[in-house]
């Protein structure tokens, strides 16, 4: 009876989380290389933004390199470099979209006014201030455009549908050829190709 009383109360284990210490160990290693980074860009030529943004990174991956080589071995120690490499490539690729969206918000704050959908630009010039005028065109344009795509696209897929489905003529292999490469190409690939060609 108590040896099912004991083998009840053994908890399942999760050896793949992270204990406190762990976390403690992860935070000293993080705080410590922006310490050192600070002091390397503060007596080094290194100097602006790009300059603490490289130095940081080079030096977080060789500390948590270095820390998991300590722990558990060479392949552990490889596998943290790429992961501090794979998130620098991360920030890399979202800084730049974070800062777009925070140049237009910061410059156009002040032209967002309620009569922003309700009036075009027919009235004003470039040297008007932010307050005159309105996305009224553009929204027009954009719902036109839509519709005229949807027009011209939505019977043709469906009609390419049915004969590649239902009646498979001779023409099947060449349409569904047609068709995977260009669900292969971006729109706006295809866009400029036909404005190119077209217009």
């Amino acid at each position: 009876m108590s040896t099912v009383n004991n083998v009840s109360e053994v908890k399942p284990k999760s050896p793949w989380k992270s204990s406190p210490k762990d976390r403690a160990k992860e935070v000293g290693i993080f705080l410590g290389t922006i310490a050192t980074t600070c002091l390397v860009v503060l007596y080094s030529p290194l100097s602006g933004k790009l300059g603490l943004f490289v130095t940081f990174f080079f030096l977080y991956a060789i500390a948590q390199a270095t820390s998991s080589y300590i722990k558990f071995g060479a392949m552990t120690a490889k596998d943290s470099a790429v992961k501090v490499l794979m998130a620098c490539g991360a920030v890399l690729a979202v800084l730049p979209i974070v800062s777009i969206l925070g140049t237009v918000v910061v410059k156009g704050y002040a032209g967002i006014k309620w009569n922003i959908f309700s009036n075009d630009m027919s009235l004003a010039t470039t040297t008007d201030p932010l307050t005159s005028g309105g996305l009224l065109h553009a929204i027009i344009g954009t719902l036109l455009l839509v519709l005229g795509a949807l027009i011209l696209s939505v019977p043709i897929g469906i009609l390419t549908a049915l004969y590649l489905t239902e009646i498979r003529g001779r023409f099947s292999r060449p349409i569904r050829f047609l068709v995977q490469a260009m669900s292969g190409v971006p729109s706006i690939v295809a866009g400029l190709f036909i404005l190119s060609a077209v217009v």
